[in-house]
């Protein structure tokens, strides 16, 4: 099995990469006793099919558990697994501002000033950082830019575990809250007023042919089709693992039901992931 190993200097970044590649598939673990890795990627090997990707980060919070890290690499080595290191790093400058900002103290300080335990942890973290297979420096990064950093890296398509999350709701139900797109459907074509299409919902052919019958309905559902297949190429390349799309119309079942419906199809045969929820329906 393949084997992440994150490490690199305190205050670089290596939480956020943690995130990062959670977001991209990994099951990660942080500050494991380095003795214990063995063990850890024992269990990953059995449940390898429910695990596609592991991550292991550590650095020098293991105290002196960390000088047993080269050693456990050694160990998965020759049982035949693949340990690739990904080191992360930045300035003393940018390290120093960071733990001002967030008032915290070097791991280290306490043997010294914050230079000498920066000095220090440098040269700890040396002999790993020649045997990395990336080293990524985050002193202008933010964290969808470092998403994207250890994506490319990785050689993991940055859409590959990108999903749209497709809504259909009543607004008199209130709105979707976490919605990144939110359209309101109300002034189109309402089947509730056709005794014989009330009871149904968008779900049913006749009622998305009653819907887009009208051109009105035709002409805003290209609209924003194309809003959003200029939006979410972009909304990719900023470094975030989904979007959220709501439509709306009074009472969820009939004209959003269709525009979600629509849009999902649109959208799986161009090749996105997505996910429908017809709120109001369940």
């Amino acid at each position: 099995m393949n084997f992440l190993l994150v490490t690199g200097l305190s205050g670089a970044g290596k939480s956020q990469a943690k995130y990062a590649l959670e977001d991209l598939g990994y099951f990660c673990v942080d500050n494991i006793p380095p003795v214990l890795i063995p063990n850890f990627a024992e269990y990953m090997s059995e449940h390898s099919e429910e695990y596609r990707r592991a991550a292991i980060v550590a650095d020098i919070r293991g105290g002196k558990f960390f000088e047993d890290l080269e050693q456990s690499l050694s160990v998965l080595t020759d049982r035949g697994h693949t340990v690739e290191v990904l080191f992360i790093e930045a300035s003393d400058e940018t390290l120093l501002s960071r733990f001002k900002e967030n008032r915290r103290a070097h791991p280290l300080e306490r043997e010294g000033s914050f230079d000498v335990a920066l000095a220090k942890e440098r040269q700890m973290l040396s002999g790993i950082r020649k045997k990395s297979d990336w080293i990524i420096n985050t002193d202008s990064t933010t964290n969808s830019q470092l998403r994207i950093k250890i994506a490319d890296a990785l050689g993991i398509s940055a859409s590959e575990d990108f999903c749209v999350t497709i809504y259909s709701f009543g607004f008199k139900y209130g709105i979707v809250r976490d919605a990144d797109f939110v359209f309101d459907l109300r002034y189109l074509p309402n089947p509730y007023y056709d005794k014989a299409l009330r009871n149904q919902t968008g779900n049913d052919s006749v009622v998305r042919e009653y819907v887009m019958s009208d051109k009105s309905s035709t002409e805003t559902y290209e609209s924003i089709n194309g809003l959003l297949r200029l939006a979410l190429p972009l909304i990719i390349k900023d470094g975030r693992r989904g979007a959220v799309v709501a439509f709306g119309c009074t009472g969820g079942r009939h004209r959003s039901v269709t525009f979600a419906n629509m849009l999902a199809a649109e959208l799986d045969e161009a090749g996105y992931k997505t996910k429908v929820i017809h709120r109001e329906l369940e």
